[in-house]
């Protein structure tokens, strides 16, 4: 009874001065709030926001693997091109979280039987496990016949050309040191089997049997490794030394936007005003809870892939990049020249190559925005490293999740429409607000449109006339565009209406400073 009371006790004195006259919170002279206990401050407004936006575009989001041999400042700079993404289209990152999630689950299922759990398939689908031989690189691993990146003509071949190496290798390895006591396969006849490997041709069916009787059948490199233990991380493993997340982190992450989220309800409740930054970062918030439930199991932020050493039954995630080592300018100037080399295809080398690409570095960062954008809307595998920053292991994305993800944007959008009749600076500026927030909830239309447009012109290799497929370029171009200028004028907008706030938006709901939050 003391305890209760003793909780109750602050939280009716705050109840209390909640209750009271409200005239004495202002000063009669300025219209300022004077009660430091009651008020709140422009800082106070924009850290509370800042940080859930930090949270959402950077702790929320699970970047795939780095390429291997990317530099590090190259990393740091895509990176950054991931959070703008997340800034300007967060439903970009919904739409590429729903479908790693829907693989993920189907890989799951299929290899459940080698104790491979979410975070096995996830760590796959974000180019996670890399075949090594000795320490030359061949290429990633996926589920299914895919081995690398770029065209699959050229890695098929090499894909089969490994598999007949590695199968020989190990049938070779298993005569000598018995089958791997993970899978507890009956003695057979190993003798029989060695004499006839050599000459066995690679079946031309998707499958290949190991042996006759006694391996289970794979279906790919990849599950091949697995039956014979080249491949034995854990999912403790994963957790422990290749994610840079853990449920605490999450949970921190989880507290502090609910925090955000009641403390909103609770001025909506009381008839306090609201701020237009507050409106946009409820809008981020809603959308944070979606990717962190998709993510849930997704390693965060692994640095490096396990080296799958297909001669030996080991693995490691420690690999480093070959990286400059004269000193920190060298450091510094190196990972300047490796971020000009990976935005502009080559090297600068003169000082006048130097201030054209620094010109011409906005418009480049715009195109690349937009491209980017572009592959992960439309799972796009190029052979420049998206395959791996962006894949998610769909050849073709079901339907439902395409509407599902239009769904989302449109009431994301919808979202930015609340602040319609809020107390604006200026008219021009409330003006601004009422087209962009149309534009944001009404673009997922012709959006949506234009992308099964163009999908059901590549699957049913539509002859469209010239002009009519210069247009969908142009729109294609054109709409991201105007999204993306309509996401900036609203966060810029939600800013600028900071200067003049109404007297009520500086008041707090006190009963939410009880809540657990930080700051």
């Amino acid at each position: 009874m003391l305890f209760l009371y003793a909780v109750a006790l602050p939280l009716a004195k705050n109840l209390a001065a909640t209750n009271s006259s409200d005239s004495d919170l202002f000063d009669p002279t300025t219209g300022k709030c004077v009660d430091i206990n009651r008020c709140r401050t422009v800082p106070g407004i924009l850290y509370s926001c800042l940080s859930v936006v930090f949270i959402c575009i950077w702790v929320a989001i699970h970047p795939n693997v780095p390429e291997v041999g990317k530099h590090r400042a190259v990393v740091v700079y895509q990176n950054l091109q991931l959070m703008l993404v997340a800034l300007l289209a967060p439903e970009l990152i919904i739409m590429w979280a729903m479908r790693q999630r829907f693989s993920a689950k189907r890989i799951a299922k299929k290899y459940k039987k080698y104790g491979w759990g979410m975070p096995h398939a996830f760590l796959l689908l974000m180019g996670g496990f890399a075949l090594y031989d000795e320490d030359e690189f061949c290429g990633y691993l996926w589920e299914g016949k895919e081995l690398g990146l770029g065209d699959w003509p050229v890695w098929k071949e090499a894909h089969e050309e490994y598999w007949r190496k590695i199968t020989r290798n190990s049938q070779k390895r298993d005569v000598s040191v018995g089958w791997p006591e993970h899978l507890n396969i009956p003695d057979s006849n190993i003798a029989e089997q060695e004499k006839n490997e050599e000459h066995a041709p690679m079946p031309e069916s998707d499958k290949v049997v190991v042996s006759d009787n006694e391996l289970p059948e794979t279906t790919c490199l990849l599950e091949y490794l697995i039956v014979h233990g080249h491949i034995t991380i854990t999912e403790d493993e994963i957790k422990d030394n290749l994610s840079h997340g853990d449920i605490i982190s999450k949970s921190i992450a989880i507290i502090q936007t609910t925090w955000f989220l009641l403390q909103v309800i609770g001025r909506w409740a009381e008839g306090l005003a609201i701020t237009e930054l507050e409106i946009v970062t409820v809008a981020f918030a809603l959308l944070n809870f979606g990717t962190y439930f998709l993510w849930w199991n997704k390693p965060l932020r692994v640095q490096h892939p396990v080296h799958v050493y297909w001669c030996q039954k080991k693995w490691k995630c420690n690999s480093r990049t070959m990286e400059s080592t004269n000193g920190c300018l060298g450091a510094i100037w190196g990972g300047i020249a490796a971020i000009f080399k990976y935005v502009w295809k080559k090297s600068i080398n003169s000082i006048s190559e130097l201030v054209v690409a620094l010109m011409l570095f906005p418009l480049v960062a715009v195109l690349q925005f937009l491209v980017m954008s572009n592959d992960i809307l439309a799972d796009k595998a190029d052979s420049d490293g998206s395959k791996i920053r962006f894949f998610t292991g769909l050849k073709d994305s079901p339907l439902h999740l395409y509407a599902a993800m239009y769904i989302i944007s449109a009431l994301f959008g919808a979202i930015h429409c609340i602040p319609w009749a809020f107390q604006f600076p200026t008219y021009t500026e409330q003006l601004l607000w009422h087209i962009s927030a149309i534009a944001v909830a009404a673009g997922p239309i012709p959006t949506g449109s234009l992308h099964w447009a163009m999908k059901t012109k590549k699957d049913r290799n539509w002859n469209m006339p010239t002009w009519l497929s210069i247009l969908l370029v142009v729109f294609t171009i054109l709409l991201p565009s105007l999204y993306a200028a309509a996401r900036t004028i609203l966060i810029v907008l939600a800013l600028t209406a900071l200067r003049d706030l109404p007297p009520s938006g500086y008041q707090t709901v006190q009963w939410t400073i009880l809540l657990p939050h930080i700051g």
